[in-house]
């Protein structure tokens, strides 16, 4: 039986190596700026999330692996990352919003101020 254990123990971990991984390969795809790449890993993620949730083990279990692995520092890092990103995203956007309604009030202008009649035609 505790041959049986061992073997649960090693599924799990195996399980938890894969789901760093996945971490790390998220990390490096939003530092290099490759959104293309996110859904895949994200869905990866999730299908190693619903394996390990299948499984039965003891929450102490699962912390000395996350511990051993170094996941929960991992997913920090991953949470930073998303919210620098997106912080950056949403100056991109702002700054983009404000410089379009700059130009359409620009030429707004100029086009309201730019009709005029020729009596010569």
């Amino acid at each position: 039986m505790d041959n049986g254990k061992e073997n649960f123990s090693s599924s799990l971990e195996a399980a938890l190596e894969n789901y760093k991984n996945s971490t790390i390969n998220l990390i490096d795809s939003l530092r290099n700026d490759n959104y293309d790449s996110l859904e895949g890993i994200i869905a990866e993620r999730q299908k190693l999330i619903n394996t390990m949730s299948s499984m039965n083990y003891s929450k102490e279990e699962f912390k000395e692996l996350c511990d051993k692995l170094e996941i929960v520092l991992l997913q920090h890092k991953l949470d930073n990352l998303m919210q620098d990103k997106r912080s950056n995203l949403r100056k991109e956007m702002d700054s983009l919003s404000v410089a379009k309604n700059a130009n359409r009030n620009y030429t707004r202008g100029f086009n309201v101020d730019s009709m005029f009649f020729n009596k010569k035609i």
